[in-house]
């Protein structure tokens, strides 16, 4: 894999033998480090930027007999980066840990490493060639002072090995043994500078295409067994990616493949994927403990947005090292932070400077909300380049995508740039006909699939809520004072002013009609436009319960070449369930896993966000 380890090995045996690094240019990848030997012939390589940063590459080339090789960015154990790196099979996997006293390292997300080319083994030696983001400038665990190492002519490092590999060499969070031996040395800081870090970068480091993902793993290193394990349909497998996750909502996939993930009540977690599409390292991209759903990119991939239920930031990204910098930037602000308080976000390629963000109601039945001006229950449009120092003002500025939409937490647009919404519609129906009430709530009102249309264009147009709601599968039987088909438009008392019939003159009734008390959170269409998938959070006042699945909801175009859904808006079964819970019959809020947000790779499989309390999880689904 790398011919210049042998001579290089035999070259500098002697000049490495001694306290001090020593310069060596890798003829291989053209890389000029300045070089350790440690003991047992463990060479430990740096090569660092002409000017201090938070950015090095780090080589280690160690025997076949060397179970792992550790390096210390700080010269000890303790409260400082730490690389650890070793053999997995033809493979060298790298991991990063942090150890809090003299205690075991656990793996530490504030160091970001990217393999980079050159990594591998031969017949003598394995190989890693990596690129770290956070360990040569970074805050102190102990002190809080922030640390530079790279600022002075010299460093203080340190080694540790042991002959015997980790527990599970592809995890590169695996338990591994103690050291048998470890030392110091004092390395070469000026010697590790260059000029050409940028061109040996830019080099070496993986094309986007390195990162596409082939078939479906049956199982993934840092998955682990699934806390509620479900079922998929037929020529489909979900296999748990990673677990632990602190109620993981929105998904999305950078322009690297990477996925950034919103992790209510902490920020947004960095996930890479390997080859095989499982999580290869994850990483903290944004501590801020008031985001809790929406997350989009711009489409250029540079800028990420998030929201909190009353704002919408933006700040610069780097999908290279899945970091953000700088300050944010205030898009949107002044949401009402009651009621439905996920700000769903979307950005359309076609239009990149315009973000569509949902804001639900505040309630159950949120009869304000029927004014567009109130703006709540509604998804609206917003100019990102003409945005005040503070934001616009959801309520004031931007242009109206729809109203009356009661809870549309997942919006996507198709193929052609159309935006859609999926709503949670109402709870705990009760119909009133000349006093007579009826409970019509297991299977009414059906959840909606509205079409939006063009994000550049206002669109006024009322959906129904919170007067006009639609007959779901199931739901006519239930009405027993007229007959009903589903997909039709109801209210829940009507009068002489205000009918079933009013509701057909003045709302736009959804596209298709979902089984009620799904709570859909999310949908993403495939790059043909020929399938929406969507999740369905599960139902929380539904006997027996309903959703806590993910369905496919097949599309075609009709004559004038517009999205639309295959099944007519009066189907009952416009959908199939491609992965769900064993035991629906068992599930409650704590009880199964809960499809919540949904990200589509290139390959279009999707990667799917479970917030069940006692494991926050993501999957990933696709065909076999």
């Amino acid at each position: 894999m790398n011919p210049s380890v042998l001579q290089y090995a035999n070259r500098v045996h002697k000049a490495a033998a001694q306290t001090d690094s020593r310069p060596y240019c890798d003829s291989t990848t053209g890389v000029c480090y300045s070089s350790y030997e440690s003991a047992r012939g463990i060479f430990y390589n740096i090569a660092l930027p002409s000017t201090p940063s938070n950015d090095a590459i780090i080589q280690i080339i160690a025997p076949l007999s060397i179970g792992w090789a550790g390096f210390s960015w700080e010269g000890h154990m303790s409260y400082n980066p730490l690389a650890v790196a070793w053999q997995n099979d033809d493979e060298v996997v790298v991991s990063s840990r942090l150890s809090f006293g003299p205690t075991y390292p656990n793996a530490y997300d504030g160091a970001t490493y990217t393999i980079l080319d050159g990594t591998g083994v031969n017949e003598t030696h394995w190989i890693l060639n990596a690129r770290c983001q956070g360990c040569t400038y970074y805050e102190s665990i102990s002190s809080g002072t922030n640390i530079t190492i790279d600022e002075g002519d010299t460093a203080k490092f340190a080694y540790a090995y042991s002959e015997e590999p980790p527990f599970v060499p592809a995890d590169n969070t695996s338990l591994f043994n103690v050291h048998i031996e470890a030392g110091n040395w004092y390395h070469d800081i000026v010697g590790s500078r260059s000029e050409s870090y940028a061109e040996w970068i830019e080099t070496l480091s993986p094309e986007p295409t390195d990162l596409v993902r082939r078939d479906v793993p049956a199982s993934c290193p840092n998955g682990g067994s699934p806390r509620f394990p479900g079922t998929t349909a037929s020529g489909w497998r979900a296999v748990k990616v990673i677990g632990n996750l602190q109620t993981p909502r929105g998904i999305i996939t950078d322009s690297n493949g990477n996925l950034l993930v919103v992790e209510n009540g902490k920020g947004i977690t960095g996930h890479r994927i390997g080859t095989d599409g499982c999580i290869a390292s994850s990483s903290t991209v944004l501590s801020q403990n008031n985001l809790n759903h929406g997350i989009q990119l711009s489409p250029d991939g540079s800028t990420l947005y998030a929201s909190s239920p009353t704002t919408v930031w933006s700040w610069a990204y780097d999908p290279d090292s899945m970091t953000v910098s700088g300050n944010p930037t205030t898009i949107v602000s002044g949401m009402v932070a009651r009621g439905h308080v996920t700000r769903t976000l979307q950005i359309v390629p076609e239009h990149p400077n315009i973000i569509a963000v949902s804001h639900g109601s505040d309630g159950n039945l949120d009869y304000p909300s029927e004014d567009p001006s109130v703006a709540r229950s509604c998804v609206k449009a917003f100019d990102i380049s003409t945005a005040p120092a503070n934001g616009h003002n959801y309520i004031t500025d931007g242009w109206m995508m729809g109203y009356g939409l009661r809870n549309g937490v997942g919006i996507t647009y198709d193929p052609n740039g159309m935006l859609w919404e999926i709503e949670n519609s109402g709870d705990q129906f009760i119909r009133t006909v000349n006093g007579q009430q009826t409970d019509i709530h297991i299977d009414n009102p059906a959840e909606e699939l509205n079409y939006l249309g063009d994000i550049s264009q206002p669109n006024n147009d009322w959906y129904g809520y919170p007067t006009c709601f639609t007959v779901g599968p199931g739901g006519p039987s239930a009405i027993i004072d007229k007959v009903f088909d589903v997909g039709d438009q109801f209210v829940l008392t009507p009068n002489d002013t205000f009918n079933d019939e009013t509701c057909i003159e003045l709302s736009v009734p959804p596209k298709l009609s979902l089984q009620a008390h799904s709570a859909p959170l999310d949908m993403k269409f495939n790059a043909a436009g020929t399938n929406l998938y969507a999740t369905f959070h599960g139902s929380w006042n539904r006997e027996p319960p309903t959703g806590f699945k993910v369905v496919e909801i097949p599309f075609t175009q009709d004559g004038s070449g517009a999205y639309v859904p295959t099944a007519p808006p009066n189907s009952a079964s416009g959908y199939t369930d491609i992965w769900w819970n064993n035991d629906v019959n068992s599930c409650s809020f704590s009880n199964c896993f809960r499809p919540a947000g949904m990200a589509i790779d290139s390959q279009d499989r999707l990667y799917v966000t479970s917030d069940a309390p006692l494991e926050g999880e993501i999957w990933l689904i696709g065909r076999v």
